[in-house]
């Protein structure tokens, strides 16, 4: 099917390309579609996010935004990876998710929908194929196998092409020889475990739906001491890069993708709406892992033994039937004609010579074009075919084989040169690369990001580069994408310049995904990737890296994430910064006044110490006063008991002068009148001894009243004496604390005043 000449005013300006990975073959495709798209003069635009809805990454929900830029008004037409981007969901939730794609000339590359317009690849017969070529050639009779997601129509193909070539080989479909993988790596090692040791089944054969699948399987069976291909086969499907550099190398089924690519971007521009599918067939590539000593090719669904059966009528028409016309321009499908010519003329004739030297100045001028000698291998295995199929024995055979690999070791010493070579290259580049990220990941601000990769745009080889953010990320802004979100567009390189220059950046409505006036005047090829960290959506990072490169920009875009998520915790820790700081500030205005309340409370507890101190010295005076008021007081009542002695002696002189006053007067009585003067001084010594004993008793009644109340006040002198010791024991105890207080008021003024000084 050649290419198709296209209307210049017809032609959609610009395509967006919804992919889910460039890695394996998905990058083969994008390659195809990049040159295609620029031969015919219309920009690409790759938005590269992961699987629908959900897929292996938690992060989907934000990586997947960027599907969300693809509704620009100048996306003029959609070209999906439709085999892909449905692996995890249902075919209801896919076709939801398809819809709004709908809108504009939208086809996808793989089937997506019974009434989508797809370029699909014929799935069951390269997998029919293997299924025979390992049951017939190499004689295996429990063929395993891995399959794809469920809801991956492209799995479901797959797997039914298992159960026809099973069924076909007469082997019997057994289901517990089948395991749903996920198309990676980690499928194909859990299969092998699950058939193992889960199952408990025994295989010599084991087919993968994919080529990530089948080697991990094959590492996984050779963890466990088995021998591939001895005592199992493995093949895979897809032809990856590493299916030929793993040991040993993978066969698998080769599928036509730069057809594929080709034809979908031509369907595209040429503005064809059909609803038709366009269906292309597969090959198979025998290498060791199935027992085959060297490599070959086959169309997939033929006769892998490639007996005389298969021989056309002559050369081109051979060739046309295995598949070169979907595989190769016409210059390269002459040139291949022109060989295939020439080793069967020499075959023929015995002499091969003039083959090999056509052959390898070929080979030799496609050295320096890396592209076109990567596929030598492969032009080599179609004219061994060729040769083989005209002559399908005899000695021409042997010697063709022979100088077939020789030709295939020239091949390999090229590629062994160029790929030191290349190894050089990117072992500079890396070192590029390196301090390129290094820098990335020291910007402490969106506009110094922008600015540093301005700046690093040219090291690490990018002709135009974009970087736009939403106007209102933060840490923790989710994955969401309003419809009338902004976008701050930090960094426009447009053909190596700064096509931002004095505006510095510029902000713009996010459906518009970049602003026009800013974009190469010329048809472009950008891979679009999303700045997301875990589950929040920041932006947008845009490279034109050109159709040979593109896997490098994944590890730039993660950095970049990795910068502007650093950059938004540096903002966050500016904004909790000024914060404190206000925070600070009020607890220093609210401090100063405690802290001179402090001082004031300090002083005053100074003042009130020494007053308490000289309360103390007063009560301690007092008490000792008291002190000696009681010992005075005891002094006088002992001289009080003393006087009470006298007075009772008195008392008794008193009785007795009484009692002579009385025999006085009794004989003075007795004298008659001679006893009248003796009578009258009688009776003024009874008057005495009364007026004595009288004052003697009121003597003794003061003195006990005195002797009573010196009592009492000698207990009232010791309870006062008492409770002014307790009181100079308080008032010591007070005047501790105010000190204590004082001093400790002292050192919490210093504090404060420090800690005010340091806030």
């Amino acid at each position: 099917m050649g290419p198709m000449a296209v209307d210049a005013r017809n032609m959609p300006r610009t395509i967006g390309y919804i992919l889910d990975v460039l890695h394996g073959y998905q990058e083969t495709l994008w390659r195809e579609a990049s040159k295609t798209a620029s031969s015919l003069g219309v920009s690409l635009v790759t938005f590269l996010g992961q699987s629908f809805l959900r897929g292996p990454s938690s992060d989907v929900p934000a990586a997947n935004r960027v599907f969300d830029l693809a509704f620009s008004q100048w996306i003029d037409s959609y070209l999906v990876s439709g085999a892909t981007l449905g692996s995890y969901v249902s075919k209801a939730e896919y076709s939801a998710c398809l819809e709004p794609y709908r809108a504009k000339p939208f086809l996808s590359i793989g089937a997506c929908g019974e009434d989508i317009p797809a370029i699909v690849i014929e799935n069951r017969s390269g997998v029919r194929s293997m299924i025979k070529h390992l049951a017939e050639v190499h004689g295996k009779r429990r063929i395993a196998f891995v399959s794809g997601p469920e809801a991956s129509s492209e799995a479901d193909e797959r797997l039914a092409g298992y159960k026809e070539g099973i069924g076909a080989a007469g082997l019997g479909f057994d289901p517990r020889l089948v395991y749903i993988g996920n198309f990676w790596y980690n499928g194909g090692e859990a299969a092998v475990r699950e058939f193992l040791d889960g199952r408990k089944l025994a295989f010599d054969a084991l087919v993968a739906a994919n080529d990530y699948m089948a080697l991990g399987a094959m590492r996984e069976l050779k963890k466990r001491g088995f021998a591939v291909p001895e005592d199992v086969a493995i093949t895979g499907y897809d032809d990856i890069l590493e299916a030929e550099c793993e040991n040993p190398a993978l066969s698998t089924v080769r599928q036509p993708l730069v057809i594929q690519a080709r034809e979908a971007v031509r369907i595209l521009v040429s503005g064809e709406r059909s609803g038709a599918k366009a269906m292309l067939n597969t090959s198979i590539v025998l290498r060791k892992s199935c027992g085959c000593e060297s490599s070959s090719l086959g169309l997939a669904g033929g006769d892998a033994s490639l007996g005389s059966k298969d021989v056309a009528g002559d050369i081109g028409t051979l060739l046309v039937e295995g598949g070169i016309a979907e595989r190769y321009d016409t210059a390269a499908r002459a040139e291949l004609k022109a060989l295939a010519e020439s080793c069967c003329r020499g075959a023929e004739s015995g002499s091969l010579d003039g083959f090999f030297n056509d052959a390898a100045a070929a080979v030799y001028k496609a050295a320096a074009k890396p592209a076109e000698l990567e596929t030598w291998q492969d032009r080599l295995s179609i004219i061994r075919r060729v040769a083989m199929a005209r002559f399908p024995s005899g000695s021409s055979i042997a010697a063709m084989e022979s100088i077939i690999g020789r030709l295939r070791i020239t091949v390999c010493s090229l590629e062994s040169s160029r790929l030191k070579m290349q190894l050089a290259s990117d072992a500079a580049y890396s070192e590029t690369l390196g301090l390129a990220l290094k820098a990335v990941g020291q910007a402490e601000s969106l506009e110094e990001l922008g600015t540093i990769l301005r700046d690093q745009a040219k090291a690490i080889g990018v002709k135009s580069f974009y970087f736009a953010v939403k106007s209102d990320i933060a840490p923790g802004c989710g994955p969401t994408l309003k419809g009338d979100a902004e976008f701050v567009l930090y960094a426009a390189v447009r053909d190596g310049e700064d096509a931002l220059g004095k505006e510095g950046r510029r902000r713009y409505s996010a459906k518009d995904f970049l602003p026009r006036d800013l974009l190469p005047r010329r048809p472009f090829n950008f891979v679009a990737m999303p700045v997301s960290f875990g589950l929040d959506f920041y932006g947008v990072a845009v490279y034109e890296p050109g159709p040979d490169q593109g896997s490098i920009y994944s590890r730039i875009t993660d950095q970049i994430s990795s910068s502007v998520q650093s950059t938004l915790l540096i903002y966050a820790g500016r904004e909790a910064e000024r914060a404190i700081e206000a925070k600070t500030e009020h607890i220093v205005a609210l401090a100063r006044p405690i802290s001179v309340s402090v001082v004031e409370a300090s002083n005053v507890a100074r003042i009130e110490a020494a007053k308490v101190g000289s309360l103390s010295e007063a009560a301690r005076r007092t008490r000792d006063d008291i002190a000696q008021a009681e010992a005075a007081i005891s002094r006088m009542a002992e001289r009080t008991a003393t006087i009470k002695e006298i007075a009772a002696v008195i008392e008794d002189i008193s009785s007795t002068i009484s009692l002579l006053g009385l025999n006085a007067a009794i004989e003075a009585a007795r004298a008659g009148q001679m006893g009248r003067g003796f009578n009258v001084i009688a009776t003024e010594i009874r008057k005495l001894a009364e007026s004595t004993h009288s004052n003697v008793e009121r003597i003794g009644i003061t003195l006990n009243e005195l002797a009573s109340e010196s009592k009492s006040s000698v207990a009232a002198a010791k309870r006062s004496t008492a409770a002014f010791s307790s009181l100079d024991v308080e008032l010591g105890e007070v005047m501790t604390a105010l000190k204590s207080m004082s001093e400790r008021m002292s050192s919490l003024s210093s504090a404060s005043e420090n800690l005010i000084q340091a806030m």
